[in-house]
């Protein structure tokens, strides 16, 4: 064997070891993380000081009971949109009201997010060696972040149902994916643009935070698509308008005060998001 060839080999072998270590690293983090979440889904108490109060506004919401009123019956909602506390309900009305699961409603949302970004990985047409190392990475990237985000993906929170919304709304903004033996698609059926609205518009309802997503989505979905784009932009801005003035109309304003004047006084902490992506990326 020449030099020449002999370094090829020691390349290739590097390599692989390196693919087999990022491929490793990504499956310990994610199995950790599966871990945690199963030791503590059942606890019958609050995780953290937001959960009781998350399911009480699902149980409001089941025993007819309004959120978004003022606080003359001594209720005083916490400042976010109804979707998480709807969703919470709606499980606690098939399964009953628990913890565990209002905590499994924010599992599923987290795994549905995390499953469609490792799709978009496996999808990329990688050889099959690479594209399982590449989805184990990118898996385990989601779970390692985990401590850095505030260790919020599993409770009973609005965070992991926004996330799963958004991730949802702005896969359907992407091209379809081809079939078998065609190639790709860039037309948006309308069915399509109506689902992916609907996606993007309930994550603003599940948390404000959605919302400085939109304007991308909808730049990157006009530039894509051209009119079928702006006809996207303009149906995600009317399902997110619309809601929010018969909610505020319904409560004498009460609605809008909670959202946007609680809300805005808090402040956007470009540090740490900062730091959080550099620990994120290190």
């Amino acid at each position: 064997m020449s030099g020449r060839s002999r370094l090829r080999a020691i390349a290739r072998a590097c390599a692989a070891l390196s693919a087999v270590a990022l491929g490793a690293i990504g499956a310990f983090h994610a199995i950790q993380l599966g871990r945690l979440f199963g030791s503590r889904i059942a606890y019958p108490y609050d995780l953290e000081w937001m959960e009781g109060g998350q399911l009480y506004h699902a149980h409001r919401l089941l025993h007819g009971a309004s959120i978004y009123r003022d606080c003359t019956d001594g209720f005083l909602p916490f400042p976010y949109p109804p979707v998480h506390a709807l969703a919470v309900a709606g499980a606690s009305a098939l399964f009953g009201a628990s913890y565990l699961v209002a905590r499994l409603v924010s599992v599923v949302a987290f795994a549905v997010a995390t499953l469609l970004l490792a799709r978009e990985v496996w999808g990329d047409g990688r050889p099959r060696a690479r594209r399982i190392v590449l989805t184990l990475a990118a898996i385990g990237g989601v779970a390692a972040s985990f401590p850095i985000t505030g260790a919020w993906y599993d409770l009973v929170r609005v965070d992991s149902v926004y996330f799963a919304l958004l991730i949802v709304g702005a896969r359907l903004a992407l091209p379809p994916r081809p079939r078998a033996g065609g190639g790709r698609r860039e037309h948006l059926s309308n069915g399509r643009i109506l689902a992916c609205a609907l996606c993007l518009a309930s994550s603003v309802y599940a948390k404000q935070t959605a919302a400085f997503f939109m304007p991308w989505i909808a730049v990157y979905a006009w530039w894509r698509y051209g009119k079928r784009g702006f006809t996207l932009g303009a149906l995600t801005a009317l399902f997110c308008v619309v809601p929010g003035l018969w909610l505020s109309w319904r409560g004498d304003g009460f609605f809008f005060a909670m959202m946007f004047d609680v809300m805005g006084r808090h402040p956007l902490v470009e540090l740490q998001a900062r730091e959080a992506a550099v620990r994120t990326l290190v």
